[in-house]
């Protein structure tokens, strides 16, 4: 199953090293996860980023899942 993992650069919330490390993880299992990390994003500006974005194309991706 694929696995699209978002985080701010600057998010104080959640940890972009974390994320790193769960993405990492994860991909001993599942070689189909992708990190896109937002640069200056902090947590609040991720959901309009990834969301709202066409670059990622997030809305058809969770339709067709």
């Amino acid at each position: 199953m694929p696995i699209y993992t978002f985080v701010g650069s600057v998010d104080t919330i959640v940890d972009p090293a974390s994320t790193k490390n769960f993405v990492n993880a994860l991909q001993n299992r599942n070689d189909n996860v992708t990190l896109i990390m937002l640069e200056g994003a902090t947590h609040f500006d991720v959901p309009a980023l990834a969301y709202l974005s066409d670059t990622y194309g997030l809305i058809n991706w969770l339709i067709d899942a």
